[in-house]
């Protein structure tokens, strides 16, 4: 199986990057892999280790330079740099004789074998992609106007790019983001939602495993039709994606039950050197604990129902850290 892959970083993200090529390495041992690296800027050691783990899985990497003043009109925030509108450009960039392409963000980890997902049928679909997990927030919806249909993740697209580059793709996608900044607060994603509407081909929640999916149904807005996917998913998550803002594993005060996933795959990584550092210094640490400001600190309950699949999980993958 022949699998392309696109991921998009800058140097801010080298850690997070490194540890997902890992991953994706590391479970796809029996197929061929192509990575793709959009980036505005790596540092010198980022792209040596890059190429050094490609070289020492025997598989392809290859880094592309991305201009990022295409963006400088588009929104940002500080969760939100230039590199999350990159994956637009994936068709433009890869070779012609690439017709299709999975993207993935680097706060994601890869477990298992990519080829299932990869043989999905989107002949007849410009992107294939998992619900979110606030899928059926009414908040979210009145505020893009889509109401007969889900609202996707970003975080792991399968991109039909002959469809993309047919349609003009990134054109339709900046057209409307830049004429409705004041809307975005998710803007790729947004973009992505309303673009395709209707014509997303919808996968298995195990495909993206956003991390709060693991904790009590009450804790997102997903309708309760898709809570037996979930739980099947949660046994057999193929990407695990640390998706909440404040539970990113990297950050050493994280406590999120399914950080160790990450922290593992870590360990096996180039990266391993590079010391996990908290969210904030100790002064800010201080101010923010003493006025209960750090819902990060706060450890999430995995949902009691997955408790028997969680101790497997545990099983695979902890460490004395």
């Amino acid at each position: 199986c022949m699998i392309h892959i696109g991921l998009c970083a800058d140097e801010r993200f080298a850690m997070p990057l490194g540890v997902c090529v890992t991953s994706i390495f590391q479970s796809n041992k029996q197929n061929e892999i192509f990575i793709h690296v959009l980036t505005q800027g790596l540092s010198v050691e980022t792209e040596r280790k890059l190429y050094q783990i490609a070289s020492t899985y025997n598989q392809r990497l290859q880094i592309y330079m991305v201009n990022e003043s295409l963006f400088n009109e588009y929104p940002l925030s500080s969760h939100f740099p230039h590199s999350i509108y990159f994956r637009y450009l994936l068709p433009q960039i890869l070779s012609e004789d690439i017709t299709k392409v999975l993207y993935m963000d680097c706060d994601t980890v890869v477990l298992e074998d990519l080829c299932e997902l990869w043989n999905t049928d989107i002949t007849d679909n410009p992107i294939a992609a998992v619900r979110d997990a606030n899928s059926d927030d009414i908040i979210e919806r009145n505020r893009i106007k889509i109401f007969d249909d889900s609202y996707l993740n970003s975080g792991v697209l399968l991109m039909n790019l002959q469809m993309w580059r047919k349609e003009d793709g990134f054109k339709q996608l900046a057209t409307f983001i830049l004429n409705n900044s004041e809307k975005c607060v998710w803007p790729d994603q947004d973009a992505l939602n309303v673009v395709f509407h209707n014509r997303i081909k919808w996968l298995s929640f195990r495909y993206n495993f956003q991390v709060i999916l693991s904790e009590d149904y009450n804790r997102y807005r997903l309708h309760c039709q898709y809570h037996e996917d979930v739980k099947e998913s949660f046994a057999k998550i193929v990407i695990l994606h640390y998706s909440s803002v404040m539970q990113k594993p990297w950050l050493s005060d994280v406590l999120h039950p399914l950080a160790f996933i990450w922290r593992s795959i870590y360990q096996d990584s180039l990266w391993n050197n590079v010391k996990l550092k908290p969210r904030y210094g100790f002064v800010k640490r201080y101010i923010k604990t003493k006025m209960h400001m750090e819902p990060y600190r706060v450890c999430p309950e995995i949902n009691r129902e997955f408790m028997d699949q969680f101790m497997v999980w545990k099983n695979t993958f902890e460490l004395s850290l």
